[in-house]
């Protein structure tokens, strides 16, 4: 089954024209990051990840030092989709407010077809549990068209 978390824009965090922040339940935050390594799922077409140890030991002045570099190709794990994605023109990461960002949530299935609804009803993004907001197969990526073309992002 395919889900999908909608934050809408008709619940605003911070309470527009309420003047008051709303409380947020800790024990209702569903956290959807898993740690990056060589197990990350990635697009077919990714590199993946690496990490590097340039340094990973004790020094010749006694003391331990631990450095390196790590990288990883965007679409893997649990990676944003900024609305520039699929969107010419749209949003990018550092460009969507915060607010945005955390929101109330509700949890649907969801098909291709939903999108169009979606943007209607006025969300700011959406979360999913799968590798990619369209069908593994899918040729054209309409949702991420329409999703990313109306300045929502994927999470």
């Amino acid at each position: 089954m395919r889900r999908i978390f909608v934050g809408s824009t008709l619940l605003v965090l911070c309470g527009a024209g309420l003047g008051l922040a709303q409380t947020i339940n800790p024990n209702k935050l569903v956290d959807l990051t898993y740690s990056f390594n060589e197990k990350t799922i990635y697009w077919p077409n990714a590199k993946g990840f690496t990490h590097r140890k340039d340094m990973w030991k004790v020094t010749p002045q006694g003391y331990w030092y631990a450095a390196g570099g790590f990288s990883s190709d965007e679409h893997g794990g649990t990676h944003f989709d900024s609305p520039i994605h699929f969107g010419p023109g749209k949003l990018t990461l550092d460009q969507i407010p915060v607010e945005r960002l955390v929101r109330p949530v509700v949890v649907i299935d969801v098909a291709a077809a939903a999108a169009e609804l979606l943007v209607k009803r006025g969300v700011t993004g959406v979360g999913i549990d799968t590798a990619s907001m369209d069908y593994g197969p899918s040729k054209d990526f309409i949702v991420h068209q329409i999703l990313n073309g109306a300045n929502i992002y994927g999470l």
